[in-house]
């Protein structure tokens, strides 16, 4: 494979089909094609890992599935904003995300320590873990042959006192979730591996713990 790596696209609606139908498994690299979209095949591995195929072809009749990977991964960075503006406790600031979800969104002392309405740091670290462990999870069911009706997840962040500051001590993650044809215990055993892989799980220096259960 060269340097001048591109995912090629899939040209027709009865190529996307058909791989989408069959799933298409590449025994060489143990991935399975779990879906497709115009430009790129998501290929998820055992650790609900994904990575992008550069080539693939199906047959418009969707018997068979051929897919030629390459293991090369593209970074992604995704990035946010703050600016303050006077002293920690009577200062006051605003958060912008580059998607423009959040755009000079006001924060403070008061919004943080205290019961003022507004964003805080805490909150945006709960949001992001909720939302990467769900999706990490839906990931890994997918793997597994499972469609979730639903996948509910609330992230509790708490904030303690550390000598003069202050430190991230624990991220609780309540789960629960209708997935149909799924017992507790395959259901238990894949929530905690998703967990385990969530990139923000990883990041965190914080005990981790996770209620999960079936609805």
């Amino acid at each position: 494979m060269g340097n001048d790596w591109f995912p090629r696209p899939i040209h027709t609606e009865d190529q996307r089909k058909a791989i989408n139908k069959f799933a298409a498994f590449s025994p060489e690299l143990g991935r399975k094609v779990l879906d497709v979209a115009p430009d790129a095949i998501l290929i998820v591995d055992g650790a609900g890992h994904d990575i992008f195929a550069d080539q693939r072809t199906a047959d418009v009749s969707g018997r068979t599935a051929a897919v030629q990977h390459s293991q090369r991964r593209l970074p992604m960075i995704r990035k946010a904003k703050a600016v303050w503006r006077g002293t920690g406790r009577a200062g006051s600031g605003d958060i912008s995300t580059e998607s423009g979800v959040l755009d000079k969104t006001p924060y403070s002392f008061k919004t943080r320590f205290e019961s003022e309405k507004g964003i805080n740091p805490e909150e945006l670290i709960a949001a992001a873990h909720a939302g990467c462990f769900t999706m990490a999870l839906a990931f890994q069911l997918q793997g597994a042959g499972y469609t979730p009706t639903e996948l509910s997840t609330e992230a509790a962040v708490t904030l303690d006192p550390a000598g003069q500051g202050f430190r991230i001590s624990r991220s609780a993650l309540k789960l629960r979730a209708t997935v149909p044809g799924l017992d507790e215990a395959t259901f238990t055993k894949i929530a905690r591996d998703a967990e385990k892989n969530c990139p923000v799980s990883k990041v965190l220096n914080a005990e981790i713990t996770l209620d999960a259960k079936l609805a």
